[in-house]
């Protein structure tokens, strides 16, 4: 399987319709379902020829701890595996809303929210 270039690609099962973000580690799109009909999202390491082996592991962590998970702030893992390419993959439930980093750490009132261990 070869990872689209660009949107309103196939890939499997899987109907990618855009990206959802991208990071240091790979890039999360959206994607339909077409054996379920439903959303969901799949992250995928960008390169695994480039990817050095601590994060492949790092990422292979990840999707084990997760698929683990039963929790209502914890998105389920629907499937996960590796492309033609090599590229480890997972597909979870996409959520809708603000992004993480617009809403994280500010208050309602645009403060700095301050966590503390053991309280």
């Amino acid at each position: 399987m070869v990872m689209p270039s660009r949107a309103d690609r196939q890939w499997g099962r899987f109907r990618i319709v855009g990206e959802l973000g991208r990071g240091g580690m790979g890039v999360v799109y959206a994607a339909a379902d077409m054996e379920l009909e439903r959303n969901v999202a799949i992250k995928v390491i960008l390169d695994p020829a480039l990817a050095d082996p601590e994060l492949m592991r790092r990422f292979e962590r990840e999707v084990r701890i997760t698929a683990q998970l039963e929790h209502p702030g914890v998105v389920p893992v629907y499937e996960a595996g590796r492309d033609e390419d090599g590229r480890r993959f997972f597909a979870m439930q996409q959520l809708r809303g603000r992004p993480w980093r617009t809403s994280s750490g500010a208050s309602p009132r645009g403060t700095k929210r301050r966590w503390r261990r053991g309280r």
